[in-house]
Order: C-alpha cells, then sequence, then structure tokens
C-alpha cells in the first residue's frame, strides 16, 4: 500500500469520525468516485487535494501528518483483511442461505 492510500485511509477515518459524509467532504474538492478511487489505491491523491481535505475537516497539515505517520501499514493491513473476510463471510452464508 503506497503512502497517499495512507492518507486516503486516514482521511476517511477522520471524515467518519467527523460524521460527515462522502459527498460533504468531496463538495468542492473532488467527485465522490475519484475520491473513492484514492482510498483503495487505483489513484494517487495529490498532495494539494489532502491539504483541501484538511481544511474542510478543520485539520491542521502537521498535525494530520503527525497522526498519519503514527498509524502504521498493519493497522490499515489489518482493516482491509478485516473488510475482505466480512465480505467473503457474507458471501458463504447468502450461498448456504439460498441452498
Amino acid at each position: 500500500m503506497n503512502t497517499t492510500t495512507h492518507y486516503a485511509l486516514h482521511i476517511d477515518d477522520l471524515r467518519i469520525s467527523k460524521g460527515l459524509t462522502v459527498h460533504e467532504l468531496c463538495e468542492g474538492i473532488c467527485d465522490d468516485s475519484t475520491y473513492r478511487r484514492y482510498k483503495t489505491g487505483k489513484k494517487d491523491i495529490p498532495i494539494y487535494k489532502i491539504k483541501m481535505f484538511c481544511d474542510k475537516l478543520e485539520l491542521d497539515w502537521d498535525e494530520f501528518l503527525s497522526n498519519t505517520m503514527s498509524k502504521t501499514s498493519v493497522e490499515y493491513k489489518d482493516k482491509k483483511c478485516h473488510t475482505i473476510l466480512i465480505m467473503a463471510l457474507e458471501h458463504v452464508i447468502d450461498a448456504v442461505l439460498l441452498s
């Protein structure tokens, strides 16, 4: 996972903690689908966009960088693996229920 993906995931954590929807956060910055590509690592998030998100989240740039750097890649990998596991289990449950 690259650094900009870590930034995007941290921005998303902050968005959720502030109770904002993806659309509310992205308004005036980028469209919702671009934001989702940032989160999945399909598109690198430019630094100026990160700063715009920080402004919208009322977060100081230095504080954001400090908090992001303190998160380890293991935390993000664990979160992604957890999501994948849940999706797989839901698929298995659906298959059992349909049989």
